[in-house]
């Protein structure tokens, strides 16, 4: 016969291994909010970076708020659109693609 108590104790295992690890993208991502474009700019044309690395082109198009997307390949699954206002700054991102952990 099988415990109560254990019955009810293996769904909650279950679900806590299947939960994804918090996404460390986050952590890199969200410092830049409030940064200057320039800077994100110059950090994406490091010769370590990925985008550097990879031969990416600037990849720019405008929103209908007045504010702009500037695209950044964080790694060949990963590409973040930081949103960014006329002045110039990082106002927000997200990210597209399965490898943006």
């Amino acid at each position: 016969m099988i415990n109560s108590k254990l019955v009810a104790v293996i769904p909650l295992l279950l679900a806590a291994c299947a939960s994804p690890p918090p996404p460390l993208f986050t952590e890199h991502a969200n410092p830049w909010v409030g940064q200057p474009l320039t800077q994100r700019i110059a950090f994406d044309q490091r010769p370590e970076s990925y985008a550097s690395r990879s031969g990416w082109k600037d990849t720019r198009y405008f929103l209908e708020n007045g504010n702009s997307i500037y695209e950044s390949p964080e790694n060949e699954g990963c590409i973040v659109h930081w949103e960014v206002d006329p002045k110039g700054m990082i106002v927000g991102y997200r990210s597209e693609g399965g490898k943006c952990n």
